[in-house]
């Protein structure tokens, strides 16, 4: 391809000196996000696919053969994740979901901020359950942080919910 293009993959995960989640806060992670600036040439290497494997790699990167790409690829697919990580995953994601759709963290894809507390409350209500599903392996500090993850959401949502009204 001729058009270059690139995009940018931002960073909102931050960790505060007690680690808990700044999302799980009753305010969003705010500061300056770390970016990643990928470039069009690597964008077009995965648009590719396995044809390009064969061509000479890029100045100092190795070489990698068809087994080997698809063996390393093997070891981060998430059928490879026991199911309670899966499941920790999943709650990660739609918590995110759940603050995005509260109007409370901008669409990562467009930046916009807007709310769809309909979305927002299908997400909490899922992240309700799933915790419910975490609860009988968890510690004492990670009970107490799934327990303030789902009472921020709450909370929010019902500040949220009181704005639009």
């Amino acid at each position: 391809m001729s058009e270059e293009r690139s995009f940018e993959v931002v960073d909102r995960r931050r960790v505060h000196s007690e680690g808990q989640d700044p999302v799980a806060s009753s305010e969003p992670a705010g500061g300056v996000p770390e970016a990643v600036n990928l470039e069009a040439e690597d964008l077009e290497a995965e648009e590719a696919g396995a044809e390009e494997l064969d061509e000479e790699p890029a100045e100092g990167q190795e070489s990698l053969s068809t087994e080997e790409l698809l063996r390393q690829m093997s070891q981060f697919s998430p059928l490879a994740l026991s199911v309670q990580e899966v499941v920790q995953e999943t709650l990660s994601i739609l918590n995110q979901k759940a603050w995005i759709s509260m109007g409370l963290l901008p669409q990562p894809s467009t930046g916009v901020v807007e709310a769809d507390l309909a979305e927002a409350k299908r997400a909490i209500d899922v992240v309700k359950d799933l915790v419910r599903h975490l609860e009988a392996g968890a510690s004492p500090s990670e009970l107490r942080e799934l327990q303030a993850l789902v009472m921020d959401l709450n909370v929010n949502f019902v500040r949220q919910s009181s704005q639009q009204r």
